[in-house]
């Protein structure tokens, strides 16, 4: 049996039942312990860890994320590591943690001319968010990805924490430099596909709305960016998912949507996961 095997079903339960993954995370950690399998303690790890970003539990998923983290550096094991830094990236980036986000430019650079990511849907999201977050603190050349060769990329099924959270960070990117043209295209590629995904999670369902909300923002409808922000906050309180109920606060607080308790409910929740400015 293969590792994709043995974690495929608990990764499938990331958004809806972090306490179930936990317990699933540390059966799978100890078989591989017992049976010497390095690799699969590793990825054990990085399922907490993606658990706990979505939970809220954000020292839990950097101590799971740091000993995935450790054993796939130590063992060159590229998929697992890189997995494990589109976790462990965001929330560092959130937290305003320079360190981890050095160590993580470090290991990038490091393959640079040793090895190519392969080109996916999937690769062109994750990696662009990954660059964003390390460019915004200073170890990256900043830019801004291109739209086209994405747009198939939104057409997946949105849903667990790393992908998400990579789909809103390269979307809000589009919503900075001014080209909601191309972040309406791409919003519309997801629009189109989310019928199709008769499964997709509360995460998935609020990523949209959330994405629909700084569209309509960025282009000054109050009204739907304030429904789609409502919206989007109905998804996340049901999961719950703190950092991303605090998104949705906040885009409501900046069209003018949000209540005095509702802002400072985005405070606590920020102040509790270590965040050290606004959610944006």
């Amino acid at each position: 049996m293969n590792r994709a095997e043995r974690t495929v079903d608990i990764l499938d339960r990331v958004d809806d039942d972090p306490q179930g993954v936990y317990a699933a995370a540390e059966r799978a950690r100890q078989a591989a312990t017992a049976h010497g399998r390095t690799e699969d303690v590793g990825w054990a790890d990085y399922t907490e860890a993606e658990a706990a970003f979505g939970s809220g539990e954000w020292d839990r998923a950097l101590a799971a994320g740091r000993r995935a983290a450790a054993v796939g550096e130590a063992n060159a094991y590229l998929r697992l590591t890189v997995r494990t830094w589109h976790v462990l990236i965001p929330i560092a980036a959130a937290r305003g943690d320079q360190a981890l986000l050095e160590r993580a430019a470090r290991w990038y650079a490091a393959l640079e001319g040793k090895f190519e990511f392969p080109d996916s849907p999937y690769s062109r999201v994750i990696r662009a968010a990954q660059d964003i977050e390390l460019a915004a603190a200073g170890l990256w050349t900043p830019y801004v990805p291109e739209v086209e060769p994405r747009i198939i990329s939104f057409a997946d099924e949105p849903g667990g924490p790393s992908w998400t959270a990579a789909l809103d960070r390269v979307f809000r990117a589009w919503i900075e430099a001014g080209d909601s043209d191309g972040a309406d295209r791409a919003l519309s590629a997801m629009t189109v596909a989310l019928p199709s995904y008769p499964t997709v999670t509360s995460l998935g369902l609020g990523t949209y709305e959330l994405m629909r909300g700084r569209l309509a923002a960025a282009r000054d409808d109050s009204e739907t960016a304030v429904s789609a922000g409502r919206a989007a906050l109905e998804h996340f309180r049901g999961g719950p998912l703190p950092w991303w109920t605090a998104k949705a606060l906040r885009l409501l607080e900046r069209v003018g949507g949000a209540s005095y308790d509702e802002v400072g409910e985005a405070f606590e929740i920020e102040r509790q996961l270590g965040a050290v400015r606004p959610t944006a």
